[in-house]
């Protein structure tokens, strides 16, 4: 009975210290390089149980790191970043949390209005999925509706390439 406690405590203690001690680890689900390869965004899901928090983080090349988006109760869906001029913009369907768009300005180091990269992120997911006149015209002509997927059925199109893209880094 003794060891049983024991043993129980023990993990529970071990359990305790590995989320305070930061070995709770990020799991990088989508990466993008900027055209000039001194940079990379992530979008990154916290590795532990009933916790399904999200970020999105630039890194450069001097190994330091700039967290400018999150959400909370996210599952990983669609991501896709649009990097233009010194600016990155990042979209992510979270399915049940709200769509994550954000953008940052690395010259300058701060977060800037989604609105300044919207056009290029809209183009540039028409672009690289390959989304047609006819899916755009069924969801009103709205790409980010286009590439998220709240329940629909069947699954769009634009799920199943990202997951085909990127399955194997989850």
């Amino acid at each position: 009975m003794v060891a049983r406690v024991t043993h129980r405590l023990l993990i529970a203690a071990l359990l305790l210290l590995s989320g305070c001690a930061g070995l709770v680890t990020w799991l990088p689900i989508y990466t993008s390089r900027s055209p000039d390869g001194k940079r990379d965004v992530s979008v990154e899901v916290r590795k532990r149980l009933a916790d399904c928090a999200v970020r999105v983080v630039l890194h450069d090349r001097w190994w330091t790191s700039t967290q400018f988006g999150s959400g909370e109760d996210c599952n990983i869906a669609f991501a896709h970043t649009v990097w233009t001029g010194s600016k990155v913009g990042v979209y992510v369907d979270g399915r049940i949390c709200a769509p994550i768009k954000v953008a940052y300005d690395f010259d300058a180091k701060r977060d800037v209005p989604f609105s300044e990269i919207e056009e290029d992120m809209r183009r540039s997911i028409i672009a690289d999925y390959g989304a047609t006149q006819k899916e755009l015209e069924e969801v009103g002509g709205d790409v980010f509706h286009w590439a998220s997927n709240r329940g629909e059925d069947p699954v769009r199109r634009s799920i199943v390439l990202f997951r085909e893209r990127y399955a194997k880094k989850r």
